[in-house]
């Protein structure tokens, strides 16, 4: 089935935004490669953080793999998430401790969301993954909106630790190639694949723990 028939299928759930096939469909890019790297990493368990719709989740639940999702807003289908056996979590990456351990953990459009330096989280995620971690987010070299805390930053090194902590939706801090290697290098990760998606104005980049 290709992606934009799955996307087509979820669209139709009673319980899900329809507004966010939108949103999808111009993705199907992003949640393919996604799928296909996720995949070639043979993991039996993923973790989707800020899994948002759920459509990453379902995909690769619907390859085989089980899936815990999680995100610091309600959003997901409820009735698609119990239909594919996906565990929901209501959960803050930046403020709370990650239970248990996953093959793979998946952060596609996250990472320019976080409110404060990165590197805490990305720690936290290498250390409750087993083999390696997906990452998509908006590509600098061609996408250079950015109304967030840390959009004058120039290298996540910049921007600050949290003390008293505050979310504030938005895109934060967005990341060249270099910065992204950079982060993940120093979180414990080695980069396997990059590849920039000009027309979405994203990278993607698959990481194995090291």
């Amino acid at each position: 089935m290709e992606i934009w028939e799955v996307i087509e299928k979820l669209s139709k759930y009673p319980d899900r935004n329809r507004k966010q096939m939108r949103y999808d469909l111009p993705r199907e890019r992003v949640y393919q490669i996604g799928g296909i790297w996720v995949a070639s990493l043979q993991p039996k368990t993923a973790l989707d953080v800020g899994t948002a719709y759920g459509t990453l989740a379902y995909i690769l639940s619907k390859i085989g793999i089980k899936v815990t999702a999680t995100d610091i807003m309600d959003l997901h289908s409820k009735k698609m998430f119990k239909q594919r056996d996906i565990k929901f979590l209501k959960h803050n990456i930046e403020t709370d401790e990650i239970k248990g351990k996953y093959d793979v953990v998946v952060l596609t459009d996250v990472l320019e969301h976080l409110c404060y330096n990165p590197l805490p989280v990305l720690k936290k995620l290498h250390d409750a993954c087993n083999k390696g971690i997906l990452i998509s987010t908006p590509a600098k070299e061609v996408d250079y909106v950015c109304d967030g805390k840390w959009k004058d930053e120039v290298s996540w090194r910049q921007i600050p630790n949290y003390k008293k902590y505050k979310f504030v939706d938005g895109h934060h801090h967005t990341y060249y190639l270099w910065e992204l290697e950079d982060l993940l290098r120093e979180a414990g990760f080695r980069i396997k694949e990059t590849q920039l998606l000009p027309v979405e104005c994203t990278w993607m980049v698959l990481a194995e723990k090291i």
